[in-house]
């Protein structure tokens, strides 16, 4: 090339040695080049650019060109050299690898050097020579390196240990002597005292001969020691989760099972567990506040059966069919409830024209009576009229989607027997909860969830109201992800008021395995459970009663069960083990909270069996059975075992996001950057994988994996002064053993 050029910043390094003209030692040109002039020479061919370069705003007049490698010895830059000018790097600002003369073989030494006289001298012994392409290095010679430069040299090194070469050392001059003693520590690579035993000193310039730096280097690398692998084998991360149980056939009714069975088959084995825990909430939300349980034989406390749950599995699991699998009946109520409220409208509409038509004569009535008591008496009736005319009809209403805490009081004003909040995403109402901590939604929620009490607010703008039985139940399904970004924060103490204890109803099952389904519907098994669910719906106190519940009172504000004696023992024994041998003896207080609400759960379950086995048998069956108090047992175990895989997502968190950063490291090619340089805590972090979203997350994975011996942690010390040090993690290459 003999045409002024200005470097393109794509430029390929091969690109660019192809345009360059190689100067060979015989050659006049070879020893008249300024860079050989001022460094010596390797005795071996150079690229040379035989044009003027401006890079920059700086012209290099025939510079010499130096091929930068990987690891993986694949040309990655080039470096543009001219005496007394800084180093140039081709297509980058700053060198990603190294320079080298000789063949590099994984079990003979390799000399590293960091001074272009070094390499060139070095490069006419029999030694194989790298050099770390630093920017000084044709402008300084005995450089007295910076900390800067340490980091260049021990990123090389790492490079050239990762991809295998393990017998490195280092010339070092005393001046460089401590700084290097960094690298030396890491085991990876030997310095070499430049001062000879005798207290002479060996310069490696252009000026000694390659015989003496050859005999040199031999003695040196014979009185070190040859070093052992450092890295360890890396031990098993076992992430896995918990255990859990699985629903049998003996904790539902037979009809509920049959319908969940059928759902999940059809829906390609979707799994069954998920359909279950939908329908079971269903269920309670339907029989709400009309009805409670009073776990004791002779205490006052009372229990509904609104219950919370909640569905946990990855994406793309079927999350949202499982609900609506759940929920399809409560739609099918609401259908019927829809057409009975366009009755009550023309209905309404017509008491309002009769009562128009006889307001006149009403009125002329009012007015001939002359007794003060009997006209009061006629005008109370005439009110009476008026306002059962003018008295709109009312909705009735099983569930709601999206709804404000105000408009879901304003629901529950009109639907005393409570509502159903279902979210797909429980992340989206748990998030709007979180989001003001002086906002009333979130006590709302809260105080909804016992489902016994009243509820009185008062708004400027939406003025008093009165919530005669303030009864919440919520049915959603969430990520593991996103719940465990959730629960770090509960756990944590950042709001853990319990609002997610409350969710008794939370599962995170094994996913079944799918399997193509194309089969006609169980007609007969969901005929029988909406037939269930149109029954309870219809249950009145004076139905209740009939089937066994004691009466409203002065003292009791809807009808309620007791337990059988057989069944009152069985649930004071459940009872007191929970609350003094398990609960005492958890270690986790999150657990314990979680636990600790069992209180409620259990009554409310076997309530529900309870009701289910008295509407499908029509007739008093007494109170609570032993058989449904048993069923609710199960549960209990069953769903402690889910609490603990839940929680345990989090108390062992660190394990999980040291195992999702070992999925991705192990995913690594053998060329990437990260295997050959090592990385940061803030590379991992700007990545935003799933689960290692946040610093301190990424900080935790990071740490277990340097306990676990996946990862080598050095600390490379600031080139800011005052500044602190930062942290470098190198992969273990023995994590890649088992892929080859």
């Amino acid at each position: 090339m003999t045409a002024y050029q200005e470097p393109s910043s794509l430029e390929q390094p091969k690109d660019i040695l192809a345009n360059c003209t190689l100067y060979h030692p015989q050659d006049g040109a070879f020893m008249r080049h300024p860079v050989m002039e001022s460094y010596g020479h390797p005795n071996r061919s150079i690229y040379v650019d035989e044009s003027i370069v401006d890079i920059d705003a700086t012209k290099y007049e025939n510079p010499m060109i130096l091929p930068i490698y990987n690891g993986q010895l694949e040309l990655i830059q080039c470096a543009v050299l001219q005496d007394e000018q800084k180093v140039q790097i081709l297509p980058d600002s700053s060198a990603r690898g190294f320079a080298y003369y000789g063949e590099l073989k994984k079990d003979k030494p390799i000399i590293v050097c960091y001074e272009l006289d070094t390499f060139f001298k070095l490069a006419q012994t029999y030694y194989s020579t790298v050099l770390v392409v630093l920017p000084d290095l044709c402008r300084t010679k005995n450089l007295t390196l910076k900390q800067v430069d340490v980091n260049n040299i021990e990123a090389v090194i790492n490079q050239l240990w990762n991809a295998g070469y393990k017998q490195l050392y280092i010339p070092t001059r005393p001046q460089n002597k401590e700084i290097l003693l960094e690298i030396a520590r890491s085991q990876k690579a030997q310095l070499i005292d430049q001062y000879r035993n005798d207290g002479t000193f060996m310069e490696i310039t252009q000026y000694e001969t390659a015989q003496e730096v050859q005999a040199f280097i031999d003695d040196a690398v014979k009185e070190l020691p040859v070093f052992q692998e450092v890295w360890k084998e890396p031990k098993q991360i076992k992430s896995e989760l918990l255990p859990v149980k699985k629903i049998t056939k003996d904790m539902l009714p037979t009809d509920v099972y049959t319908y969940c069975a059928d759902e999940a088959k059809r829906a390609d084995n979707m799994t069954f567990d998920l359909v279950a825990v939908c329908l079971l909430t269903s269920l309670g939300a339907l029989i709400g506040a009309r009805v409670a349980i009073k776990p004791k034989q002779l205490d006052d406390y009372s229990i509904v059966p609104n219950l919370w749950g909640g569905i946990i599995a990855p994406p793309s699991s079927k999350k949202s069919p499982a609900i609506s699998a759940g929920t399809r009946h409560l739609d099918r109520l609401v259908l019927q409830a829809k057409e009975q409220f366009e009755l009550e409208q023309k209905e309404s509409i017509a008491k309002g024209i009769v009562f128009k038509s006889t307001e006149k004569s009403l009125a002329k009535k009012l007015d001939k009576v002359e007794e003060a008591q009997d006209k009061l008496k006629l005008a109370q009736e005439i009110a009476d009229m008026q306002t059962e005319a003018e008295k709109p009809p009312v909705l009735k209403r099983y569930f709601t989607n999206d709804s404000s805490p105000e408009a879901l009081a304003d629901l529950e004003r009109s639907n005393p027997n409570g509502i159903l909040v279902i979210r797909d995403e429980l992340i989206g109402l748990l998030s709007s909860l979180d989001q003001n901590d002086t906002d009333t939604g979130r006590a709302f929620y809260l105080e909804g969830w016992n489902g016994t009490g009243s509820y009185q607010f008062d708004r400027i703008t939406r003025g008093s109201g009165y919530i005669q039985n303030h009864c919440l139940s919520v049915l959603g399904g969430i990520q593991p992800d996103k719940l465990m970004s959730y629960l770090e924060k509960t756990i944590q103490g950042m709001g853990n008021d319990g609002l997610l204890q409350r969710f008794q109803l939370l599962i995170y099952p094994d996913l079944a395995q799918w399997q193509y389904a194309d089969i006609k519907g169980d007609k007969d098994a969901k005929e029988a459970v909406f037939n269930l669910f149109k029954q309870l719906d219809g249950l009145t106190e004076y139905e209740l009663t009939k089937l066994g519940a004691k009466p409203i009172d002065d003292f009791n504000a809807r009808p309620y069960f007791r337990f059988t004696v057989e069944a009152q023992q069985a649930y004071k024994a459940w009872s007191t083990q929970l609350n003094s041998q398990i609960i005492p003896k958890e270690e986790h207080t999150i657990i314990q909270e979680h636990l600790s609400k069992f209180g409620k759960l259990m009554p409310a379950l076997a309530l529900i069996f309870h009701l289910v086995d008295s509407v499908q048998l029509g007739v008093s069956v007494g109170g609570v059975s032993l058989n449904c108090v048993e069923m609710a047992i199960k549960w209990c175990d069953y769903l402690e075992s889910h609490a603990r895989r839940i929680y345990g997502m989090v108390l062992h968190s660190s394990t999980f996001k040291a195992s999702a950063l070992a999925i991705k490291l192990k995913k690594l090619n053998h060329n990437e950057a990260w295997r050959l340089d090592g990385f940061t805590a803030r590379d991992v972090h700007r990545k935003n994988w799933k689960g290692l979203t946040e610093l301190n997350a990424v900080n935790e994975a990071l740490e277990l994996l340097v306990d676990y011996d996946w990862l080598n942690e050095q600390e490379i010390e600031s080139t800011v002064r005052g500044g602190r040090p930062s942290k470098r993690y190198l992969i273990n290459p023995k994590i890649y053993d088992s892929l080859k």
